[in-house]
């Protein structure tokens, strides 16, 4: 029969139509932030999507995404986000000091008075 094969042309196009354009969601929120090229990637188990998106017009978005951006160090507040979750979850005690947090040798090695027994986490 030739229902099967609509059956699933039609499934397709369904599915496919469902999808949401990242593009027209990224774009107000990179303009009303005053971000004039942002880029985007997605990961979600195999699929992966990648979107740049100029909010300025003199700026021309890469097709291929591979815009290289001068960044600061982001490291810093997605530790502190990490360390943040592990307090709200009860994972570490943000009034213990660095050397109550862990047994590293370079601070037992250290006196009593010095700043890793001072400085909190």
């Amino acid at each position: 029969m030739k229902i099967k094969p609509f059956i699933v042309v039609l499934l397709v196009a369904v599915i496919c139509s469902c999808t949401t354009d990242y593009n027209d969601q990224i774009t107000p929120i990179a303009r009303q932030a005053g971000i004039p090229l942002i880029q985007v990637a997605y990961t979600k188990g195999n699929a992966h999507a990648v979107y740049e998106i100029s909010t300025v017009p003199g700026i021309r978005p890469r097709n291929d995404g591979k815009t290289v951006f001068q960044t600061a160090s982001l490291s810093k507040p997605v530790f502190a986000y990490i360390v943040m979750r592990m307090s709200d979850r009860g994972e570490i005690d943000l009034d213990r000091t660095l050397a109550q947090l862990g047994s590293f040798t370079r601070f037992t090695r250290m006196a009593r008075g010095s700043y890793c027994f001072q400085i909190q986490a």
